[in-house]
């Protein structure tokens, strides 16, 4: 029934069977085999990645400043400065532990840090959620009969548990949580890097920055951090325009900035993502100027060029994303060259196998440097129809008096078929190396966004991203509900889901839906099933800023994305403690903003937007979230209710959860059928963070406006 465990319980050794099986970062704890641990006081009992494992000796580390452990908004009385800790960072990929004198009720902090444990009486610790609580409850005579008769009908157990991975569970759950594979275990951190942190004065954001900022990414727990794209580039398109791919560009630093930042995350247990811009190149890459100086350059072919039409213009009516011909001519050759993008963004060859070898060569650089993988940009453009025909107008958009790039079915310019290969190929240049993720960026219809996951035996993305939550223009219950399922339905088993809210490229969620309801959202984002990404500054609850026309950087759409750009608030000074010495390169939100929606301000306030956030990555690392089941238990347009349960087998789980949303403005009534959840439930979370571990009972279950609570029930012994 689980790892046995070898400690010290009150003088009585339990010997443990499968030390091996720890995970690493508990290893690293000093743990030996078939030797007792031993605890200064009593045990604490956790579960790591689903093996019962006890509590080994903890190495101590010097207490956190007030600062960094703000007060958590609860109403239980708080407790003894003497009583002991536990404080886990679940979602890092090396978790960091302590503990703090004798055995007691759980402080505010450890429910902050750690939200699997709660208060307990007389010297004993519980772990609410996980599996391993019932050794709290149950006496060892009775565990040591369970152990006997357990061992005896092991083989029945093992046939019968292969019978029910063999047949599948429910279809809206994702695979089992695999202890190695840490991004099915983690939150993924977007960083604008110009908007982060300035370190140098120059009043744009940096390297530098971002490693001065480490602390804080361990302070939200997140375990991958993701960064808009950093190479040297003319910047016509916020770096998305690269003119060196294996370089740094000198207003983010240098390569020794980056080899530093990328120490300093990993010695935190942080990984980190790069961007990876495959379709294109600044025309003002070296390649790309060879290219254009002739029509027998050796590297005329690494870009696309066409002959102008009869007329002498473009070749054919395929429209750039950023308006206008998707061909620009280069009178030196009088050929056109393609670029998707802006003009400034040629589109590489990606049929010559000279320029996939130059990109297997790019993620080979960065993979040997030991980055973790990358987001690679606009994958679904990469291949264009060898023949250029036309695209063809789309029915709805037949009389748009003004044809523009929605007005046409781009069957001649995405998700060609052959564009696959590609990313078989860089999949295997991935696993290649150890632990390492790629994530697509594509926006198609759902069933067109699967086929980026590849088969189990052709595998191309770990995951293509998920924007249907982003995309997402109706919020309510029921249409959240479709979102969620659609995705479901159509991931293939061997699939792991993921969620995103928002991105550089849209508008920010906040300002989308209103903050309360933002609120509730992340209580969505971080609880579903599968890796949530959150964009920088979304954990604050902030809003897009007004950008005056005159100071807009973003020139290439109709809809600059200046707003969701701007610096982040750090704290209520002149420059939201973003710069020292001049203006940000992006203009602040207004004063009030500043000074009520910075970092500082929020940690003091324990019902603050970060305090939420924090309190859900960290929940979200318990079993049952990180790998667990889901099922819909309510849906309406006011009220979406779905539970999160574990089972594997005949595996024990006496807790399940369940979280209700309401998207209403109003008060809104839910229930629960006897079959789903226990008449006597326990509020363990509300996105108002007002409550703390209050019983209610779940056959009628009030919530305020906008509110997403998170109820823990205990469950029958088996699932």
């Amino acid at each position: 029934f689980g790892v046995q465990e070898t400690v010290k319980m009150d003088d009585e050794v339990v010997t443990c069977q499968d030390v091996d099986d720890v995970p690493p970062e508990a290893k690293k704890l000093k743990a030996e085999e078939n030797k007792p641990i031993e605890t200064e006081k009593n045990v604490v009992l956790l579960s790591i990645n689903q093996l019962d494992v006890a509590s080994i000796p903890l190495e101590r580390e010097p207490p956190a400043s007030k600062a960094e452990q703000p007060p958590e908004s609860t109403q239980e009385e708080e407790p003894d400065k003497n009583e002991s800790s536990v404080t886990i960072n679940p979602s890092s990929d090396t978790a960091a532990w302590s503990t703090e004198a004798d055995i007691g009720s759980v402080s505010d902090s450890v429910e902050e840090d750690n939200i699997a444990l709660l208060e307990s009486e007389g010297g004993q610790v519980e772990v609410f959620e996980h599996p391993g609580t019932w050794k709290s409850r149950i006496p060892r005579c009775v565990r040591l009969g369970c152990l006997v008769l357990g061992l005896a009908i092991m083989p029945l157990a093992l046939l019968g548990a292969s019978l029910v991975i063999g047949l599948g569970g429910d279809s809206s759950c994702p695979p089992l949580y695999s202890p190695q594979v840490w991004w099915k275990n983690t939150v993924i951190y977007q960083i604008y890097p110009q908007s982060f942190q300035d370190s140098n004065g120059d009043g744009i954001g940096d390297l530098r920055g971002i490693t001065s900022r480490v602390a804080y990414l361990n302070y939200l727990g997140v375990g991958a951090v993701w960064l808009n794209p950093i190479y040297p580039s003319p910047m016509a398109d916020a770096g998305y325009d690269v003119s060196n791919y294996t370089g740094i560009h000198t207003q983010y630093g240098t390569m020794d900035d980056f080899k530093e930042l990328l120490k300093t995350l990993h010695e935190n247990g942080i990984r980190l993502l790069m961007d990876f811009v495959p379709n294109h190149t600044s025309d003002k890459h070296p390649w790309f100027l060879e290219s254009k100086t002739s029509r027998d350059s050796p590297k005329r072919d690494w870009y696309i060029w066409a002959d102008p039409a009869e007329d002498g213009g473009p070749p054919n009516n395929w429209l750039s994303l950023f308006g206008g011909s998707m061909w620009m001519l280069d009178n030196t050759t009088n050929q056109y060259y393609l670029h998707q993008f802006t003009h400034q963004q040629p589109d590489l060859n990606m049929t010559n196998p000279a320029v996939l070898e130059e990109m297997d060569k790019v993620l080979e650089f960065w993979f040997d440097l030991g980055v973790d993988g990358f987001r690679m940009d606009a994958v679904a453009h990469l291949l264009e129809d060898p023949e250029m025909r036309n695209e063809s107008l789309a029915p709805e958009h037949a009389a748009d008096k003004e044809q523009t790039y929605e007005s046409f079915v781009h069957n001649r310019t995405t998700n060609l078929p052959g564009i696959h290969s590609i990313f078989r190929r860089w999949r295997k240049v991935a696993d290649r190396y150890s632990d390492k993720l790629i994530i697509g960026e594509v926006y198609s219809s759902v069933d067109v966004v699967m086929t980026y996951f590849g088969s189990e035996e052709q595998p191309e993305f770990h995951f293509p991203f998920n924007f249907f939550l982003l995309d997402n223009e109706i919020w309510n219950g029921t249409a959240v509900a479709k979102v969620v399922n659609k995705w479901f339905e159509y991931q293939p088993k061997f699939g792991w889901p993921n969620w995103v809210l928002g991105n550089h490229d849209n508008v920010r969620v906040a300002t989308r839906v209103g903050p309360e309801l933002a609120r509730a959202l992340n209580v969505l984002l971080l609880l579903l099933p599968g890796t949530p990404t959150t964009y920088y500054g979304e954990e604050l609850g902030l809003e897009n800023t007004d950008v005056p026309k005159d100071q807009q950087k973003d020139k290439n759409t109709d809809n600059p994305r200046d707003g969701e750009r701007t610096p982040m608030l750090w704290d209520d000074s002149k420059y939201a403690g973003f710069t020292d010495a001049v203006t940000p390169w992006l203009p602040l939100p207004d004063r009030d903003t500043v000074e009520t929606q910075n970092v500082e301000a929020q940690k003091s306030d324990p019902k603050s937007m970060l305090h939420l956030y924090k309190r859900l990555v960290n929940l979200r690392g318990t079993g049952t979230f990180t790998h667990g089941s889901y099922k819909q238990l309510t849906v309406s347009d006011d009220i979406l209710v779905f539970l999160r349960y574990f089972k594997e087998g005949l595996k024990l789980s006496p807790y399940r959860f369940a979280v209700a949303i309401n998207f209403s403005s109003n008060h809104s009534s839910v229930s629960f059928s006897d079959d789903d959840f226990v008449d006597e439930s326990k509020i363990i979370l509300s996105s108002y963070l007002d409550v703390s571990s209050k019983s209610v009972n779940s056959q009628s279950l009030q919530l305020r406006p906008y509110e997403a609570v998170v109820l823990q029930g205990q469950s029958d012994f088996w699932v």
